[in-house]
């Protein structure tokens, strides 16, 4: 299945989150609002939650339920987000489509945690 991260722009905040972007496949669908994200266990790549009002708790919108194309997700996140040697994170790969016009600047209230 082919995928690729378009959009992506580095995350302005600290944290696990590295970079935020948009997820394509198969040319055919756009998942809005994925997450480079640095965990215990490595890079991977988050989908778009969000917040129970009742309960506080933040669940996925989008839930990749095949292995497979998780484990191809998380090595897109990967190739997309290698630290170079002088610190910071270099997003090679990453491809920002000229079609999506600019967006204004990322702030506390687009963080979904």
């Amino acid at each position: 299945m082919k995928t690729e991260l378009v959009n992506l722009q580095e995350s302005k905040f600290k944290g696990n989150v590295l970079a935020f972007g948009d997820l394509k496949i198969e040319d055919a669908i756009i998942v809005k609002g994925v997450k480079v994200v640095s965990g215990k266990n490595g890079v991977f790549l988050g989908m778009p939650s969000r917040k129970n009002e009742k309960t506080g708790e933040w669940s996925e919108i989008v839930y990749v339920e095949d292995k497979d194309l998780r484990s191809q997700l998380a090595d897109l996140a990967k190739a997309n987000a290698t630290p170079p040697a002088s610190g910071g994170i270099d997003f090679r790969g990453a491809i920002s489509s000229p079609e999506e016009p600019s967006r204004s600047p990322i702030d506390d209230s687009d963080i979904p945690f």
